[in-house]
């Protein structure tokens, strides 16, 4: 009768039977878990107090991005007039915010080659019955850039307190729930968030012997309804022997982003593929 010895060794099961070799039985991996919400790191952006000086302020709103251009000092970008706000752009690429007749100055970025101008909204983003400012920014372009940068300003008794999700915070967020996988014989690679999965073409630049990997980040654009905000990713494949700024866009990533008075977070996160004509 052959004996049986079972020993556990650093998550392997050693079988070894008399006159037998050693058979090992690997740990299974884990599966997946499901990504139901991604925290984003932001910073706080401090008002300052501004008045306009001798020069009155703007009142024609600017419609094109070729207006900034004219040369001026302060342009007017954005208004809520049944709330007595406005938006204000200042020439040393800061904004100016006025609330009836107070004026905060912020140093967010709007100035870009594309000129894109800000969007102004009010709405109550945090569900504490309270309404809020969300302002939208153009602040990264150029080849496969594409983004805007998301504040928040809430009422501090005569000011208001700004919480900004800047476009760099997106990549490194995601970074750790997005991943990829290259299947050669079927020349298709598997892009994962979390659990979900999703087959992709395998791209003309990929090495199928390299590892590949997974981005998100360079195009970040958001839609704003009412009280709801979603915010629209880019998902990019890279190899190292690549160049590191060359874009290839494979998905788009979706999710509800959420505000809760203290911060952001991505929920219910959702891969979707690009249709092909």
């Amino acid at each position: 009768m052959k004996h049986i010895l079972a020993l556990s060794v650093s998550g392997l099961l050693l079988l070894s039977a008399c006159g037998g070799g050693t058979v090992v039985s690997p740990t299974p991996t884990p599966e997946p878990e499901p990504v139901s919400s991604v925290p984003l790191p932001s910073v706080q952006t401090p008002g300052l107090g501004w008045t306009p000086g001798a020069k009155a302020l703007p009142d024609q709103l600017v419609s094109s991005g070729a207006e900034l251009w004219s040369g001026r000092s302060i342009y007017l970008l954005a208004q809520l007039p049944e709330a007595d706000i406005a938006l204000y752009g200042l020439e040393s690429d800061q904004l100016v915010l006025r609330m009836g007749d107070s004026c905060q100055r912020y140093d967010l970025r709007w100035q870009t080659p594309r000129t894109f101008l800000p969007q102004l909204f009010q709405g109550d983003y945090d569900a504490d019955g309270a309404k809020e400012l969300l302002l939208l920014t153009y602040t990264g372009s150029g080849t496969g850039v594409n983004s805007w940068t998301l504040t928040v300003l809430e009422t501090e008794g005569a000011s208001w307190s700004a919480l900004t999700l800047p476009d760099s915070s997106w990549e490194e967020a995601l970074a750790p729930f997005l991943s990829c996988r290259i299947e050669p014989q079927e020349e298709q690679i598997t892009l994962a968030m979390g659990s979900q999965g999703l087959a992709v073409d395998l791209p003309d630049f990929a090495d199928s012997a390299a590892p590949i990997d997974a981005y998100a980040g360079p195009i970040v654009e958001y839609q704003v309804e009412g009280d709801s905000i979603t915010a629209r990713l880019a998902v990019g494949l890279h190899q190292e022997e690549h160049i590191p700024w060359t874009a290839h866009y494979v998905a788009d990533l979706q999710g509800r982003l959420v505000y809760d008075g203290q911060g952001f977070s991505l929920a219910d996160p959702l891969l979707e593929g690009y249709s092909t004509p």
